[in-house]
């Protein structure tokens, strides 16, 4: 699928150096204490870090402290992988029956299925850094309205459930829809056939089970455009998507979209 990269990136680079004031996602990280991973006082050294830092920093620690239990202990890499999710990622509701295994299966296989990927790929982005990202809400929202704004593809990712207010209110999906309203055109209203929508959406729509592959590949290429450093790990880059969804997308939609009827 092809994406225009350079509009994406430009779309992208005025928010950049803006980011450590932008991630404000402020996690719950005194577990990383129970695990000991991290001491009480570097604890406390964190929390008076910047949201920012502290989650690099987190990450960092993270990242190596999974690979070391899922080659060790598996237990606690599963016990590790659970925190991400459920503390870390704010995913109460997660079953770890339910989500282990798809973890493993996306370890061990590369199965990447669209089930519970805002749970699954927060596990895949802290220990592959460099080659996946968290494939959420938010994400592919900022995302799918830069190319549908800019545009920048044809093509748009499958967004997971969210609970944001401001982005149920101004829904992607519906703007995609009524940017290509040709495609959604009704021959006879008496005999509108089974499945009308999800039939036309697959003009639009990136398959499921192929979105995180494609998400990970364009983001790779747009990251090593944006930043022009030795941040190589690409969470800077789905940090940024992630942070500007509510506020600043919110922002260009506002003020750029107007419906006649």
């Amino acid at each position: 699928m092809k994406f225009d990269i350079t509009a994406i990136t430009n779309a992208l680079a005025p928010y950049k150096n803006q980011l450590e004031q932008l991630y404000l996602w402020n996690a719950d990280i005194s577990g990383l204490v129970d695990f000991g991973l991290i001491s009480k006082d570097e604890l406390s050294d964190l929390l008076q870090q910047s949201i920012y830092n502290r989650e690099v920093k987190v990450k960092t620690i993270v990242h190596h402290a999974l690979h070391n239990y899922y080659k060790s202990d598996r237990t606690k890499f599963e016990e590790l992988s659970m925190w991400i999710i459920i503390k870390w990622g704010g995913i109460r509701a997660a079953s770890k029956k339910e989500t282990i295994p798809l973890i493993n299966n996306f370890i061990e296989k590369g199965i990447q299925p669209f089930e519970r990927i805002a749970s699954y790929s927060k596990v895949a982005s802290f220990m592959c850094p460099e080659e996946c990202i968290i494939y959420d809400a938010r994400v592919a929202y900022t995302l799918n309205w830069l190319i549908l704004s800019r545009n920048a593809g044809t093509k748009y990712f499958p967004i997971p459930l969210g609970r944001n207010s401001k982005m149920k209110a101004f829904d992607m999906d519906v703007l995609i829809r009524l940017k290509h309203i040709d495609k959604y055109h009704i021959e006879d209203a008496f005999h509108i056939e089974q499945k009308y929508i999800s039939n036309r959406d697959k003009q639009l729509y990136i398959p499921k089970n192929e979105a995180y592959c494609c998400m990970n590949t364009l983001i790779k290429a747009v990251h090593q455009k944006l930043w022009n450093d030795e941040r190589k790990e690409l969470y800077f880059t789905e940090m940024l998507l992630f942070s500007i969804a509510d506020n600043f997308i919110t922002k260009e939609i506002t003020e750029s979209v107007r419906i006649q009827l």
